[in-house]
């Protein structure tokens, strides 16, 4: 509408699911895409399945390091605290750590 825009990696015309409203998007470009992380997020930050508390970071976008106790992180999309991920797995406490 004409009141809200959001950055978006990709845009489908009409009601995006996840949105609290049914309202469609025009999906119209307003500027120039970002150039996204730098390059050095790449080589820096944790990959996905490694500990990521000692970077700091992690290097896929839309991912936050979050631990699972003193000894394990991981990047996941989100965390809640005292859930578990898997079958053979510990209750997360989910505290972010960097970036």
């Amino acid at each position: 509408n004409d009141l809200w825009a959001a950055c978006l990696p990709q845009c489908t015309p009409g009601p995006h699911l996840r949105d609290d409203d049914w309202h469609p998007w025009s999906c119209e470009a307003l500027g120039p895409r970002t150039l996204g992380a730098a390059p050095w997020v790449a080589e820096q930050c944790a990959k996905a399945g490694e500990p990521c508390a000692a970077k700091g970071c992690c290097a896929e976008p839309g991912m936050q390091c979050y631990t699972q106790n003193q000894w394990h992180s991981q990047c996941r999309p989100t965390c809640e605290p005292g859930a578990t991920y898997s079958a053979e797995d510990q209750p997360w406490e989910c505290k972010a750590v960097g970036m």
